[in-house]
């Protein structure tokens, strides 16, 4: 496959002016940031609130969802910023929490996979067709979910510029929930019918449908919340 030339990152001012206007126009968001500019809260008008947890070396290593008639629920690293990738990308790192199979890994914004704005954070995740029998998926443990409560997951795809995008399905504890494509390379948000938990905890599996190495899907910002 041609590799693109490398495209710069944007900026922190670029990235948060494209999670605002994500909002709807009847929502209020309010960021606040730790002494090295990292985001670790957020409050909506809309009763949901996140916050960000980090770990020793800087890495994010949660991402917790308050919902307004709910208990955190906690996506492992549902924004995608581990490993840092510095300007590249990875196929299939070793994040715990998080399961990456066949042709799937992480990259900076605007890397070598031209997906650009990041919805969060600075780094997105890929989904290409592995090209064999493998499947391409990634899996991401949640917890704090309740047992019989309703909840929906939340998330952004994009493709690929010059490429089709790969179609993805979205499992929630290994139930279909449907499949998503996106319509551009600008990320766009995407909202599942609800699910029931079974337990206190569960899995958000992202899956394409086609092996094709040439259809490629860009996937961030995933959260669970519950259902309204």
């Amino acid at each position: 496959m041609l590799r693109p030339n490398v495209v710069a990152r944007l900026g922190l001012a670029t990235i948060l002016l494209a999670t605002a206007a994500t909002a709807p126009a009847s929502e209020t968001r309010t960021y606040t940031y730790d002494a090295l500019g990292r985001l670790v809260t957020t409050s909506s008008s809309a009763g949901a609130n996140t916050s960000v947890g980090y770990d020793a070396a800087g890495n994010r290593q949660t991402y917790v969802v308050t919902g307004g008639s709910g208990g955190a629920v906690v996506v492992v690293d549902g924004g995608f910023e581990q490993p840092p990738q510095n300007g590249s990308y990875t196929y299939n790192p070793v994040v715990t929490g998080a399961t990456f199979v066949g042709a799937s890994g992480v990259t900076s914004q605007g890397g070598a996979w031209e997906f650009t704005a990041a919805p969060e954070g600075s780094q997105v995740a890929f989904l290409q067709g592995s090209g064999t029998a493998t499947v391409s998926t990634i899996t991401l443990n949640v917890s704090g979910v309740t047992a019989g409560a309703s909840y929906t997951v939340s998330f952004y795809l994009a493709r690929r510029s010059s490429f089709a995008p790969n179609p993805v399905e979205v499992w929630a504890g290994g139930t279909l929930l449907g499949t998503w494509s996106p319509p551009g390379t600008a990320f766009t948000q995407f909202t599942t019918s609800a699910f029931q938990a079974t337990g206190a905890t569960t899995t958000i599996e992202f899956r394409v449908t086609s092996n094709d190495p040439y259809v490629v899907t860009g996937l961030d910002k995933v959260s669970v919340v519950p259902a309204s």
